[in-house]
């Protein structure tokens, strides 16, 4: 015969496991606000007293051409909602995959960037006695984007991991 009284015991609060905390969700909302803070951020550095210039004033065909004009959809406003899309699969319960795919996106689009700054810096370098290199034109929105790709897809796929 069991004991009421040992029986209700053993069922103290404190013998009551507490819901654990996962902690890849929380890795990819972080990436995710880096991100989105990113996009207000400097993209191209201040060279010789020019103005610094967030990811709002370059266009997203940029990622693309290197020529690119201003018109269209800002490079500012592709990276917010990159960062929004990563916060809400971190948010969202199920939705890991969402964070992973946005921050594997972001990372594309840093890259892109990147590339397509260098190949505009090397037409710069083209007469006697200059020399730019890229990090001159590298701003610290580029760098945050990347650290905040880099934990939306360590947070995605952390989230997957525990799916």
């Amino acid at each position: 015969m069991t004991d009421p009284i040992r029986s209700a015991a053993d069922a103290s609060p404190s013998a009551v496991a507490a819901p654990a905390l996962d902690a890849g969700p929380i890795v990819a909302a972080v990436g995710g606000i880096t991100v989105a803070v990113s996009s207000w951020l400097a993209w191209l550095a201040s060279v010789e007293g020019s103005p610094t210039e967030s990811a709002f004033a370059g266009p997203a065909w940029f990622l693309i051409d290197k020529n690119a004009t201003r018109a269209g959809l800002s490079l500012g406003f592709l990276v917010l909602v990159v960062g929004i899309i990563v916060i809400v699969g971190a948010v969202v319960r199920g939705m890991g995959m969402l964070s992973l795919i946005g921050g594997l996106f972001e990372l594309l689009v840093v890259l892109l960037f990147t590339y397509q700054l260098n190949r505009a810096v090397n037409d710069f370098n083209v007469g006697p006695g200059v020399d730019v290199r890229l990090t001159d034109f590298v701003g610290l929105g580029v760098y945050v984007a990347l650290v905040g790709a880099i934990l939306a897809i360590i947070g995605g796929f952390m989230s997957l991991s525990r799916a």
